[in-house]
């Protein structure tokens, strides 16, 4: 198993909400690059969580998300 771990201050959307504090960490299936576990500590991980998940449930390898484009689209206040 491999474990990937990443600093929230990596993660552009964290940078532009000012607020880096907190980290990402994945298990990957060497074998197939599965994602086997994720937890994320840091605002918005829900958001983050519920992708993940559906990645893990169609078991997608982790290269899709890393590859993937995923907007955020920020509402704005008139």
């Amino acid at each position: 198993m491999h474990v990937a771990k990443i600093p929230l201050a990596a993660v552009l959307r964290s940078r532009t909400l000012e607020e880096t504090q907190g980290f990402l960490k994945a298990l990957i299936n060497p074998g197939n690059n599965r994602i086997l576990g994720f937890t994320m500590i840091g605002p918005e991980a829900g958001e983050v969580m519920a992708v993940v998940q559906t990645a893990m449930l169609a078991g997608f390898p982790f290269t899709v998300l890393r590859d993937a484009i995923l907007a955020h689209l920020q509402w704005l206040k008139v």
